[in-house]
Parts: structure tokens; C-alpha cells; sequence
């Protein structure tokens, strides 16, 4: 199966690109998002971020919904209460790791595919 994409090349006009399409880029993909020993600080920092930004991101949404329909949206209110008990539990894992001086082994994988 071909695929075209387009673009814009160096002197900004709009260019077709052939592309072969491979099996790979259909079935599920998985990307390391965090891989690595962090100290309790800089896990803290990473973790609070990531899921900071996602409560944040289902707020905006709900907001969004509840303005346009009258009502807050379901799945984000859900979501955002399942992130705030996740981002306490972590937060009380991190803190103990601080407390007793040690390192977090941290893994966090992102897996995409087309349905």
C-alpha cells in the first residue's frame, strides 16, 4: 500500500512524497517515555509533570464539555479522580524513597495502535 504525505520542503512550497507503507507502522508501536534511576527529587519533578499535565488536559476537556452541553464530561471527571488517587499514591512511594535515601527504577512505556 502507498501512502502520500505531504510537506513543505527548504524553499516552502507544497511538495508530494511517496512512502511506502510498512507493516510495522500498522501494527501496535511502543515508545519508552521514561526509562532510567531517578532520585526521589528528580522522579518527583517527572511523575508530578506527566500527570499534572493529564489532569490538566481532562479539566480543560470537561470544562470544555460543560460549557458547549450543559454538563461536565463523564469519562474526564472519572479520570481526573483515578489520576489524583494515583498521583497521591506515588507521590507517599516517592517520599518514602526519600526518606529512606534511595533510588527509583522507573519505567513508563506508551503503546500506540490503529483501531
Amino acid at each position: 500500500m502507498i501512502i502520500f504525505s505531504k510537506f513543505w520542503d527548504m524553499t516552502n512550497t507544497y511538495t508530494s512524497m511517496e512512502k511506502e507503507n510498512t507493516s510495522s507502522e500498522i501494527l501496535p508501536q511502543s515508545f519508552e517515555l521514561i526509562l532510567g534511576s531517578f532520585s526521589p527529587e528528580d522522579a518527583k519533578e517527572i511523575i508530578m509533570n506527566l500527570i499534572t499535565g493529564k489532569i490538566d488536559f481532562h479539566k480543560k476537556r470537561s470544562f470544555s464539555n460543560e460549557i458547549r452541553f450543559g454538563e461536565p464530561d463523564a469519562y474526564s471527571e472519572n479520570r481526573i479522580d483515578q489520576l489524583t488517587v494515583s498521583k497521591n499514591r506515588m507521590y507517599d512511594l516517592i517520599e518514602s524513597a526519600s526518606t529512606q535515601k534511595k533510588l527509583l527504577k522507573i519505567t513508563s512505556n506508551i503503546e500506540i495502535e490503529l483501531i
